[in-house]
């Protein structure tokens, strides 16, 4: 039987998703979950745990009117390099970088940049940003009973915790006893009415296993909404892909079939951009097509060949609804909402 909670004070789910926006807004994904209190030594604890995924994460910033790279107005005076060292994250390494990836010449003033010269310039610096987040290790928060943990990071549990769970699972790079890598914020919290610290300065949790335990199921809570997440996006792309193929010789192709069949053209060209979003996937399998290649009444089915061709061919069933991957070592406790870390007192130690 879980322990009252009634001596422990959690921040929860919806005050943490509210913090993760609040503090790093513009991301693609906010997740967190609070787990069911246990004990350790006879005092009860409770771990919680938010993630914060993609958009602003990546680096990447975005570009205003004029002269503006990632929200800066380059002075136009002034030459390009020097001009981007004010832009976020920029060095005299990384400017040059820049530079040559869009080639534009050394000395080259900003007021005299060509439209495509400066989008160009905009494209190198975003590239550079997505490259250099996705190889960032994550960030991670610590809390314990609503206070930041700020130094000895690598001593904590929760840094602990955070290296031990498989995240390649969940779509992130991970290298070996590291960090994950990525656009990633992962943050976690303990509440408790005695947290372990490690002295007494109260800057790093100790190495309980029941408390490591905790903070890598929660962790694997999160991960396994961030894994069905990254999934999703990468099925979209897939299929974004498929559609953009086939859409690229549909007219070719309508005009073609009108020519042999003496159709309309136009009638054509609609049913097989609606096949393409069946065969891309784009269209949801239920939905009836207007006018499916078999019941068309423009084009029989001996105009187009084997009908059974014309199905949602590549149509992967597995929703954006569907099971996440699971571990075989977590409960699969349900997700819910986020928000701020919010406003009572600091719980004594």
């Amino acid at each position: 039987m879980a322990p009252p909670t009634s001596s422990v004070v959690p921040i929860g789910e919806s005050l943490i998703k509210r913090a993760l926006e609040a503090q790093i807004p513009g991301a693609e994904l906010y997740v967190a979950t609070t787990r069911p209190p246990k004990v350790y030594k006879g005092n009860p604890f409770v771990v919680e745990a938010g993630l914060a995924y993609g958009g602003q994460l990546r680096g990447v910033i975005e570009h205003g009117d004029g002269y503006n790279v990632a929200g800066v107005d380059l002075e136009p005076k002034k030459t390009v390099d020097s001009a981007l060292l004010a832009a976020p994250g920029m060095t005299r390494k990384k400017v040059a970088e820049i530079m040559r990836q869009a080639h534009i010449p050394r000395r080259t003033r900003v007021g005299k940049l060509t439209p495509e010269q400066l989008d160009s310039l905009r494209h190198a610096y975003d590239t550079m940003m997505h490259k250099e987040s996705a190889s960032s290790p994550a960030t991670v928060i610590r809390l314990a009973n609503r206070v930041p943990l700020q130094y000895q990071q690598a001593a904590c549990a929760v840094t602990k915790g955070v290296i031990d769970t498989n995240w390649r699972r969940y779509g992130l790079q991970q290298p070996r006893g590291g960090l994950p890598q990525g656009p990633v914020v992962i943050m976690v919290h303990i509440a408790s009415v005695w947290v372990p610290f490690t002295s007494e300065s109260k800057e790093a949790i100790a190495h309980y296993p029941d408390i490591i335990n905790e903070i890598k199921h929660a962790l694997q809570e999160v991960g396994r909404v961030l894994g069905s997440h990254l999934k999703r996006k990468s099925e979209l792309k897939a299929a974004s892909e498929k559609h953009a193929v086939f859409s690229k010789y549909a007219a070719e192709l309508a005009h073609s079939l009108a020519r042999i069949t003496g159709k309309d053209e136009k009638a054509i060209l609609e049913m097989l951009e609606k096949e393409a979003l069946r065969y891309s996937g784009l269209m949801d399998e239920e939905e009836p097509s207007e006018e499916s290649v078999g019941e068309s009444p423009e084009i029989g089915k001996e105009d187009v060949g084997n009908p059974g061709k014309t199905g949602p061919v590549g149509h992967d069933s597995n929703e954006s609804g569907a099971e996440s991957p699971q571990d075989e070592d977590s409960p699969g406790t349900a997700m819910s909402g986020f928000g701020l870390f919010g406003g009572s007192d600091v719980t004594e130690e």
